[in-house]
């Protein structure tokens, strides 16, 4: 009697035939079948092997790289320390020994400056040149460039003199309400907002949100509220609509009369805008246009 082969290298197979109620009950049959789930029991017998075989050598990979790594520190924790020295334990009992000469040393490094570290605590000795609230002069200035913080902390101490010099010379020291109280506010105020010339005043109106105003209704609320009151000036203003627009406007002593003429390159024609006890009409010009 002839037994099943166990072999040395088996293949896995996924599709083991089933037996019908029709078949023969002959010996080649279920052998067969026998025979595929011996090779898949071997098959899966000789991955398991080898997956704790595998596991037993990365386990023993990873031990010997850990003990070589604390061995490494450990030995740069020492770093060659004499053998009085080369524990903790003989580390303290030597501080102990000495406290009067560590407490010198504490206080040393308390007192030196970290150049990497957080240096938001340390103090800093230096002649500082802001000590007047109210400068009467401007101090010149060297650049900033590398070298001792004392020096750097000398010329910043000139630029906060100058700047409060400045302050005292525009002749205020609240600038919050001067546009949005920025400098870049204060200075495109300066140069946008209202340029007066001979009557003559330029006002930018800002922008406008195309999907939510027209035309009409921007001019109607220039002129129900965005300009003063006035009898002799003419004002020249600007604004975006989604295009570039310009707007020549003149206004009466009373708000409820206006005049005003509306242009840009998006237009076909010239807009007359007259606001009469507070009734504002449009009025199209039209004219002959001319390639020239």
């Amino acid at each position: 009697m002839a037994n099943f082969e166990i072999p040395e290298n088996p293949k896995y197979t996924e599709e083991i035939r089933k037996f019908d109620i029709t078949d023969s009950a002959h010996a080649e049959l279920f052998n067969g079948v026998i025979q595929a789930l011996i090779n898949n029991e071997t098959f899966l017998k000789k991955i398991q092997e080898k997956h704790a075989d595998d596991t037993e050598e990365q386990f023993q990979q990873q031990y010997e790289q850990l003990t070589g790594y604390t061995d490494t520190k450990i030995g740069q924790l020492i770093n060659g320390a004499p053998e009085t020295l080369d524990t903790i334990k003989e580390v303290a009992d030597a501080i102990l020994e000495n406290e009067t000469i560590i407490e010198a040393l504490n206080e040393a490094i308390g007192k030196k400056l970290n150049k990497d570290g957080d240096i938001s605590d340390t103090t800093v000795a230096f002649t500082s040149e802001d000590t007047d609230e109210s400068p009467t002069l401007w101090k010149d200035i060297g650049r900033i460039v590398s070298g001792k913080l004392k020096e750097i902390l000398n010329r910043v101490s000139i630029m906060s003199n100058n700047l409060k010099y400045l302050r005292k010379l525009c002749g205020t020291t609240d600038v919050s309400k001067i546009a949005d109280g920025t400098l870049t506010g204060i200075v495109n105020s300066l140069n946008t907002d209202i340029q007066a010339m001979n009557g003559l005043k330029y006002i930018n109106f800002g922008n406008f949100n195309v999907e939510v105003v027209n035309l009409d209704k921007v001019v109607k609320e220039i002129l129900d509220g965005k300009i003063p009151a006035s009898l002799n000036d003419t004002y020249i203003g600007s604004f975006i609509l989604g295009a570039a627009y310009r707007i020549i406007i003149h206004p009466y002593t009373s708000k409820k009369y206006a005049a005003a003429i509306v242009f840009s390159y998006t237009l076909s024609n010239i807009i007359l805008y007259q606001k009469n006890n507070d009734v504002i009409t449009r009025i199209i010009i039209h004219g002959e246009k001319t390639v020239i």
